[in-house]
């Protein structure tokens, strides 16, 4: 399941920015400071979804679902 969501995620992006490469006459404006912010904020979120995943699978829904909801607004208060 990981590898086909990743894949496609992978994969719709770079439609999209061939695409609008296509539309800018292929001179996208791209500010080169934000690419690796935001490649690390991606792989961020990629490493968090793997992980609910494979703590869905050790524990159940019922604990590790309100674990990966409540978890995050209470980290990123302190």
């Amino acid at each position: 399941y990981l590898f086909s969501f990743y894949t496609g995620i992978l994969i719709t992006s770079i439609f999209y920015f061939v695409l609008y490469s296509a539309i800018k006459k292929n001179q996208p404006v791209i500010n080169p400071r934000l690419v690796l912010p935001g490649m690390v904020s991606g792989w961020m979120w990629g490493i968090a979804n793997v992980c609910f995943f494979l703590a869905t699978g050790v524990l159940s829904q019922a604990i590790s679902f309100p674990i990966s909801n409540c978890g995050p607004p209470i980290f990123s208060i302190l």
